[in-house]
């Protein structure tokens, strides 16, 4: 299992509280096995791509945008490095601020684990906005 996080402190919160209200069975078994791997190769952090490119194109240009995209979405180190130099030569200051970030985080050659085509993070941002209310309610009326 894999997942994103900007967080390791909130998923640690979110598993182990998952895993107090689940009751024990077969099915919770995953649960425990990322437990013990929160702090190892089951979680990557990753960067949503959407407020970075944001930030980005505020920064720098809008004209900028394609080429970023082809950056943070480089499947290999080789496009990576081709996508990079082809900014350097369009725009040198901006691709040393890209370089300066570590690549890990928003590079999808560079990121340990899977993004499944997810670069953003819209999934979560919808779900907390669907969610918002029903956050101050108590547990028992959740349920």
């Amino acid at each position: 299992m894999v997942l994103a996080w900007e967080n390791r402190d909130s998923w640690c919160y979110f598993v182990m509280h998952l895993l107090a209200a689940l009751p024990i069975c077969s099915r919770a078994q995953p649960l425990y096995y990322t437990v013990g791997k929160i702090d190892t190769v089951c979680i990557c952090r990753a960067y949503c791509c959407f407020h970075f490119k944001e930030n980005f194109i505020t920064k720098f240009s809008h004209t900028l945008t394609d080429i970023f995209r082809q950056i943070t979405r480089s499947p290999t180190v080789y496009l990576y490095n081709y996508h990079i130099n082809t900014l350097d030569q369009l725009k040198p200051t901006s691709a040393a601020y890209l370089r300066n970030i570590p690549s890990q985080f928003w590079v999808a050659a560079f990121i340990p684990g899977h993004r499944y085509g997810q670069d953003t993070s819209n999934i979560v941002e919808r779900i907390n906005f669907d969610f918002k209310a029903l956050r101050e309610l108590p547990i028992v009326e959740l349920l």
